[in-house]
């Protein structure tokens, strides 16, 4: 025996259609530009706005059969942005690695090794010049000991 139900949605329930129709929505070329003005832009963010600005012309794309050729230009050139960014990306995260053994990171160290040198002479007086060695022989030997650490750390950034 078949039963039939009938089912009806609660009143404080909207109801939505089952692809709502965007194809109007406003464009995110102008806000994906403003993000590259940025030097500090997530790559992934603007990544994920061409995907949905993709995604939005495709939705109107089905919509304007007429026009495809015209969509198509532009999905190809938010393709072709997408992989600039990728590429600057990848070229900007290389050229953001900590050099340990280059001469830039050598001279601010020695330099920070110096401040570190002065601030103890003025905080305990030049008569205990021991303790301001002694100081910094142990800063030394801290600084050797975790090197290796220190190097593993830095290479999981970024």
């Amino acid at each position: 025996m078949t039963r039939a139900f009938n089912i009806y949605p609660a009143p404080s329930v909207p109801i939505l259609q089952e692809e709502p129709d965007n194809s109007d929505g406003e464009s995110l070329v102008p806000t994906i530009v403003e993000k590259l003005y940025d030097t500090n832009f997530s790559a992934s963010l603007v990544l994920r706005l061409i995907a949905v600005e993709i995604a939005r012309l495709i939705r109107r794309m089905r919509v304007q059969e007429r026009s495809v050729k015209i969509f198509v230009m532009q999905i190809n050139a938010l393709r072709v942005l997408a992989d600039s960014i990728r590429q600057f990306d990848v070229h900007r995260k290389e050229s953001d690695a900590l050099d340990f053994d280059g001469p830039k990171f050598r001279f601010v160290f020695d330099q920070f090794v110096l401040y570190v040198e002065q601030a103890l002479r003025e905080a305990m007086g030049q008569t205990n010049q021991v303790m301001v060695n002694n100081v910094l022989r142990h800063l030394r030997d801290i600084i050797a000991t975790n090197e290796p650490e220190l190097r593993r750390e830095t290479e999981k950034i970024g």
